[in-house]
């Protein structure tokens, strides 16, 4: 018995430890350009007065008029949001003496509104109309597309393409052929252009150009090494 335990551990001594796995981690990108099918305009209606009654009652009229005039353009109220209201003192910043709380001189009420414009041909007469009826402030406007999916999906594959390239290209260069993806990560989505802000002289004459939009996708895949 002493003699096969001393055979037995001898064996598992000289069993070689299976060979590490050899990977490669590689990241791909892929960009897909996209004609846009609507914007997305933030827009604002600012009224002051004597009172903080008097600038928001005069806002509310500005903003009613707003309202009736999307109507008359289709703009449904699915495609309108809110996305702020504020009243705050106007004060005199002049006061004479500097250790007094400078003296409230009036009110001024901001009526902020999220609009989706589907027809990107009648933008500019959008915009135009707005401010005749009582918009008199344009925070951005931004090009999208309704349904971005299908772009990005196309971004994503295009990202995977250009990782797998790569990794063979890296593993040629190393004299090593790649073998399986063992993980695929997602490290972030982009789509583009950013918001184009509006000057106020560019709120009366609005010629807006659309452009394209740019849909980017980065993918890392962990690829075994053979």
């Amino acid at each position: 018995m002493r003699m096969l335990w001393v055979f037995l551990a001898g064996f598992l001594v000289a069993t070689p430890a299976p060979a590490e796995e050899q990977r490669i981690t590689v990241t791909g990108e892929g960009q897909v350009s996209a004609k846009p099918d609507m914007a997305t305009v933030n827009v604002m209606v600012v009224a002051d007065g004597d009172s903080a009654a008097e600038a928001l009652a005069q806002n509310s009229e500005d903003m009613a008029a707003v309202f009736a005039r999307l109507d008359q353009l289709g703009i449904s109220g699915g495609d309108r949001q809110t996305s702020g209201l504020s009243l705050y003192p106007i004060r005199n910043q002049s006061s004479i003496q500097r250790s007094d709380a400078p003296e409230i001189v009036g009110f001024s009420a901001r009526n902020s509104l999220m609009l989706r414009l589907r027809d990107l041909d009648s933008v500019g007469d959008v915009l135009d109309g707005l401010v005749s009826e009582g918009i008199n402030g344009i925070d951005s406007l931004q090009f999208g597309v309704a349904d971005p999916k299908p772009i990005l999906d196309e971004a994503r594959r295009l990202a995977v393409k250009d990782a797998l390239d790569k990794a063979k290209l890296y593993a040629d260069a190393a004299g090593v052929k790649t073998g399986a993806v063992t993980q695929i990560s997602e490290r972030g989505s982009n789509v583009g252009p950013q918001p184009m802000h509006l000057s106020e002289a560019a709120m009366r004459a609005v010629p807006v150009a659309a452009g394209d939009v740019e849909f980017s996708a980065q993918i890392t895949l962990v690829i075994e090494l053979e």
